[in-house]
């Protein structure tokens, strides 16, 4: 399986989530247009720097929401000098060892969730293997899924692949 079929694998597995997302986001700045809308039609009593400021925090904090959408599903790759067996003969181990019991692959896919600590993120790890390289792709998963997950998942994600070389 190659990135690029990974990344397809799994947004169709998270359509909805994104459908979602992309809705909370536009409705956030639209938020925040018709909240500077209204207050230029009919001026209150709140002083304009305070509205506008939020209005443009608001804009802001959606536009972010749609760029972050739409990376969210990028996944990381590492090259090396090893088959394919023995590239997922080497993922199959980092994930056992990163939850603590066996964990095999489904032809070249391996799937399943990870959480450091209770209080923490839930990740859905998902690990491939090619000729010569290792992919991997995470993200958030269960109740805190969401596209503010402030990097944690990019961070695993890293810290995945450093455990991979």
């Amino acid at each position: 399986m190659t990135a690029e079929e990974l990344e397809s694998h799994v947004r169709r597995t998270c359509r909805w989530n994104n459908i979602l997302n992309y809705v909370i986001s536009s409705f956030i700045m639209a938020g925040g247009l018709g909240l500077s809308a209204f207050y230029l039609i009919s001026p209150g009593k709140t002083p304009l720097l305070i509205v506008l400021t939020f209005s443009l925090f608001l804009i802001a904090m959606g536009i972010t929401g749609l760029v972050v959408i739409r990376n969210m599903y990028r996944s990381s790759s590492r090259n090396n000098s090893l088959s394919k067996q023995e590239n997922i003969a080497l993922l199959e181990k980092v994930a056992s060892k990163l939850v603590n019991k066996k964990i095999t692959a489904s032809g070249s896919l391996i799937y399943f969730l990870y959480s450091p600590a209770w209080w923490r993120y839930r990740y859905g790890v998902y690990l491939t293997a090619e000729n010569s390289q290792v992919i991997i792709l995470v993200n958030t998963s269960g109740h805190s899924r969401g596209f503010i997950d402030f990097g944690a998942a990019k961070r695993m994600q890293q810290k995945i692949l450093d455990c991979v070389a």
